[in-house]
């Protein structure tokens, strides 16, 4: 099979996606917090937070909506048109009442660039559903190739400007501005010559699509919660500076999650494909689920052991000491939150698929108020660390709630060799963080030994890695 049609070639594609909107994302994000001070650093970072939860809200909940609708069935191409115009309309509004809003508490210092980011997140917000329509149709490349060439433009665009002007609020918006309009313009124009986009909007079907997004609405929303209120409530209830430290970790979190948002983008459609006639599923693809997940826990503990060891002596050489040993205990509760988010989106992704959405709007509710309620303690309390608390405690607990929806539904996850995979990564790094031997050393010690142990347990040799490669073409 070629490499463009084929299994690999999918995931190839879905990484230069996830590469282009994360990591080159992120890049950004690192030259902004060099070059600029941490009060206004955490100016930005709070404005986008809030600025991504404002989209969410509007959102209704449609994008994942789109995926599924999509891949199930040909005649729904409609779906994500109406999406489409569905978020122009709202953006809108949005904005008038951001505006106004300015208008009327303009003191107030993050209320000032509010409306200015929420922009720049409503032109990414109107590229949603014609991305999500490449992707249920599993065309990743198109949009990959786009967010490729956008998310350069912007990284280039901030080093051009750091090295000609000085740097500002005002130039991280212009920037921003620019590679999310030249990103919804080119998807637009190549969405535009595809057959089977259907741009006719019909009242009829909008409501429909209304009505199979409200439940999957409220896990969404609250979901978003999950990943932004800790920022927005730090800029509340703390500084910007504690912010500031706050989202970079947050950031170089969100960096580990990359392989998340690949498997993902690749699964779905899948699993949706194959959950379409029955929610049932035989032995052969249970095993096969605990395969991926076993696979994955492995792979998300071996990311946690090198960005724990390596944390604070490449940070700190690549930020001057700005960022790195000042916030390493901030990092390091996140990073201890990457296991757990990669079952999450694993148990998410046949839950959603199976079409169990009020059962995942439910966890996610209950899980969103956990984490509203633990931030509201600890921020006071912890600044940033306390932040960092609270998204572990959810996510811990959303595991927990996942897993039990799964086993209701006779979708049973083996934990065991997992726990057995984290227990060992926290003894390693524990063992070669004191150690005293050069950080190198301490990588390859702690790599090494954690290999051993996963390639001599039979659930993970690598026959079996190859019979789910397999098994997922």
């Amino acid at each position: 099979m070629a490499l463009k049609n084929g299994f690999i070639g999918k995931i190839f594609s879905a990484g230069v996606q996830a590469l282009a909107v994360q990591f080159l994302g992120v890049l950004f994000f690192y030259i902004t917090s060099f070059y600029l001070s941490k009060n206004d650093f955490g100016i930005i970072s709070w404005s986008n937070a809030t600025a991504i939860t404002i989209t969410t809200v509007i959102g209704l909940g449609m994008e994942q909506v789109i995926i599924r609708r999509v891949a199930a069935s040909n005649s729904s191409n409609w779906a994500a048109a109406a999406c489409f115009l569905h978020n122009a309309v709202f953006s809108l509004v949005a904005v008038a009442i951001l505006f106004l809003l300015r208008f009327i508490f303009g003191h107030v210092d993050k209320l000032v660039f509010l409306p200015y980011f929420f922009i720049v997140q409503a032109l990414i917000f109107l590229a949603t559903p014609l991305k999500q329509f490449l992707n249920a149709k599993e065309q990743f490349t198109p949009y990959a190739v786009i967010a490729l060439v956008s998310n350069v433009a912007k990284v280039l665009l901030c080093l051009i400007w750091t090295f000609y002007r000085p740097f500002s609020i005002s130039a991280v918006l212009t920037i921003m501005a620019f590679a999310s309009l030249l990103e919804l313009i080119a998807l637009f124009l190549y969405i535009a010559k595809k057959d089977g986009f259907v741009w006719k909007f019909k009242f009829g079907a909008y409501k429909k699509l209304l009505k199979e997004s409200m439940p999957q609405y409220v896990a969404v929303l609250f979901d978003s919660s999950l990943s932004r209120i800790d920022w927005i409530l730090m800029g509340i209830l703390s500084t910007n500076i504690a912010t500031a430290n706050y989202s970079f970790s947050y950031r170089a979190f969100e960096v580990l999650k990359l392989p998340v948002v690949v498997i993902g983008t690749i699964l779905l459609p899948r699993f949706s494909r194959l959950l379409q006639k029955s929610d049932e599923m035989n032995k052969s693809q249970h095993d096969l689920i605990n395969q991926i997940f076993l696979l994955e826990i492995a792979f998300a503990v071996l990311l946690v052991i090198v960005a724990d060891i390596g944390w604070s002596p490449w940070i700190d050489r690549l930020t001057d000491n700005k960022y790195g040993a000042v916030n390493e205990l901030t990092f390091i509760l996140l990073s201890a939150c990457i296991p757990f988010h990669f079952v999450i989106n694993l148990m998410w992704i046949i839950s959603f698929a199976s079409r169990r959405y009020k059962s995942v709007a439910k966890l996610t509710m209950i899980t969103a108020v956990v984490n509203l309620v633990a931030n509201l303690v600890f921020i006071p309390l912890f600044k940033e660390h306390g932040a960092a608390i609270a998204f572990l405690t959810s996510s811990m607990l959303q595991t927990v709630l996942y897993f039990y929806l799964l086993k209701r539904n006779k979708i049973l996850i083996d934990l065991k060799p997992s726990l057995i995979f984290l227990l060992v990564a926290a003894i390693l790094v524990g063992i070669v963080k004191y150690s005293g031997m050069p950080v190198i050393l301490q990588l390859l010690a702690a790599i090494g030994s954690f290999c051993f142990v996963v390639f001599t347990r039979k659930e993970t040799r690598l026959n079996k890695i190859k019979s789910v490669l397999i098994n997922l073409k």
